[in-house]
Formats: C-alpha cells, sequence, structure tokens
C-alpha cells in the first residue's frame, strides 16, 4: 500500500497553503499547534451544553446498573424519596446532581479527550515517520496505541473528577465525600482500574473505527461532509460503548457502593455478576446507554471534528 507521505499529514488531512503567493505548508510545530488549539476551542464550546442537556438521562442510567437483579423501579432507583408515588418533581433534582462537578470535570475531560489523541498521533507520526512515509496499516498501529493508552492515563489523571461526579449521582452529598476524602484521600482513585480499562478499549476502538472508515472512503477529516462524519462516528461510538460496556458497569458499582475501600478483583466481580445475574448483566443500561451515549458522543465528536478541522484551515 502507498505510504503517506508525513509532510501532507496532518491527521489524516492533507495541509492547507496559507495563500496563493506562500506554496510553503505549514512546518510540523504549526500544524500541531493548529490541532490542539482548535479542538481545544471546538471541546469547551461544544461539549459542555451538550454534557449538561443528557446528564440526567445518564444519572438514570447509572443508578439502573447500581440496582444488583431483577427490575428497576422508583424503589430502589431513588430509595431516597419516601413518596409511594414519586413525580418528576421529586426525580429531577436527584437525577440533576453533580451538574456542578460535572461541569469542571468536562472542561478538562472532554478537551484530553478528543484533543490528546490526534495530537498526540500527529506529533509520533511527524517523529518516527519515514522519509517515503507511512503505510495505512502503520498509522492505524499508531493510532491504536495512542488512543489506548490516552484512554487509561484519562482515568488516573482526571479520576476523582469522574468519582466526584459518581458520588453525586448516586445520592451522596459533597459534604459527606469531603469528610471520606479527608480520612482516606486515596478513596478518590476508587475505580480508576476499571476506568482505565473502560477507557483504553473504548478509545482504541472510538479512533481506530472512525479514522479507518474514513482512510477505506478516501477522506479525511478536513475533507468529509457533516453527514459522512455523523455516519462514521456513529458506528465508532456505537462499537466503543459496546465493547467498553462491562468496565463501565463494575466502575459504577464500585464506585456507587455505600461503604469504600478494599481492594477489588475486577475479574471476581464480573465472576459474581455473570453467576448471579447472567452474563448479560455486564451490559446492563447499554441499552438505553446505547442510544443515549452514542447519539450523545456522536454529535460532540462530529461537532468536534468538523468544526475543529475548518477552523485550522482557516489558521494554517
Amino acid at each position: 500500500m502507498q505510504g503517506i507521505p508525513r509532510t501532507t499529514h496532518s491527521h489524516m488531512s492533507p495541509v492547507s497553503f496559507r495563500n496563493k503567493e506562500d506554496k510553503s505548508p505549514p512546518n510540523r510545530e504549526d500544524t500541531q499547534k493548529s490541532i490542539g488549539a482548535s479542538r481545544i476551542t471546538a471541546s469547551l464550546t461544544k461539549g459542555i451544553p451538550i454534557s449538561w442537556a443528557f446528564h440526567p438521562v445518564e444519572s438514570g442510567i447509572k443508578r439502573h446498573q447500581r440496582v444488583i437483579g431483577g427490575q428497576s423501579n422508583y424503589g430502589n432507583l431513588f430509595p431516597e424519596i419516601k413518596s409511594p408515588t414519586p413525580t418528576v418533581r421529586h426525580t429531577l433534582p436527584l437525577l440533576c446532581r453533580g451538574m456542578a462537578m460535572k461541569t469542571w470535570y468536562k472542561t478538562g475531560q472532554i478537551p484530553y479527550k478528543y484533543t490528546a489523541t490526534p495530537l498526540l498521533k500527529q506529533i509520533m507520526i511527524d517523529r518516527y515517520s519515514p522519509e517515503d512515509g507511512l503505510s495505512s496499516a502503520q498509522i492505524m498501529a499508531i493510532t491504536a496505541i495512542v488512543g489506548s493508552a490516552t484512554g487509561f492515563a484519562e482515568a488516573y489523571i482526571l479520576g476523582p473528577w469522574e468519582f466526584a461526579v459518581t458520588r453525586q449521582q448516586a445520592g451522596h452529598t459533597l459534604t459527606n465525600l469531603g469528610k471520606s476524602i479527608r480520612k482516606k484521600p486515596m478513596i478518590v482513585f476508587t475505580g480508576a482500574q476499571s476506568a482505565g480499562l473502560r477507557n483504553s478499549v473504548g478509545s482504541g476502538i472510538r479512533w481506530v473505527v472512525s479514522d479507518g472508515l474514513l482512510l477505506a472512503m478516501g477522506l479525511d477529516y478536513k475533507h468529509a461532509s457533516l453527514m459522512q462524519l455523523t455516519m462514521v462516528n456513529t458506528v465508532a461510538e456505537g462499537l466503543s460503548l459496546t465493547a467498553s460496556g462491562p468496565f463501565d458497569l463494575l466502575k459504577n458499582r464500585i464506585q456507587m457502593e455505600k461503604k469504600l475501600g478494599g481492594k477489588k478483583n475486577l475479574l471476581q466481580m464480573a465472576k459474581n455478576i455473570i453467576a448471579k445475574e447472567g452474563l448479560k448483566a455486564l451490559w446492563k443500561g447499554q441499552g438505553l446507554k446505547f442510544g443515549v451515549a452514542t447519539f450523545k458522543s456522536t454529535i460532540l465528536k462530529t461537532a468536534i471534528d468538523y468544526y475543529s478541522s475548518r477552523n485550522r484551515e482557516e489558521s494554517l
């Protein structure tokens, strides 16, 4: 397969000339800076409002995943509510818990999630690409390695904020959480191992599938239409969520336990869930999450891919 020259490869996008007089492509540093700046800007402006809109639904999914066996109902989803006939007035405030903390979390997580992989990938390609360029297989290998590595690192870099959000979604207050953290500071990394595996699998698949599909179609992020990006990212996000679903369930159950602490054997936890609730329990809540989260993530990633690539084209 013919290699792609490194001087014309910018996150699978040919570079844009600055103007008609200057026909020289931008240097590596300019390309890397433009990727980072454009994607961070698009992430913050598009990502935070989208996260707010879907927060109540995601809170409900996590509460559903917490229920061990049986069917979810108002009693086990919302144990805080004493009314026998709860209404939206009772449940909505509970589902909105953690939204303020989530704003801080997403301010860091969204730019990291959608910028770190393409930026580090570009740096590695610029650094290690031979004179005759890299093959598509080599680019996909770099994408898989970088995507998985940045995903796993995210669980430990931003894990404490995700932990705080999940605890609030489970019904715990920030006051009680603060007291627990002061006693045992390391509890903020509860569930980080399963979160790391979830992110590593999910991120690797997300970027390999989306980049691979565009490459197979002979397109790149800069020249693909909004509809094409939406289709590609829908497939990528769906496969990503399906593969990482069991790790997400384990993380949520660990972080939503009443009593935190102690080492968790993820394999043993998975075996116990399968024995008591069946194999499909590992994907509990994934039916709704597949639709909601795939829709949310597709909108988010498509918006970032689309607007950042066009802003980058204007800046180069």
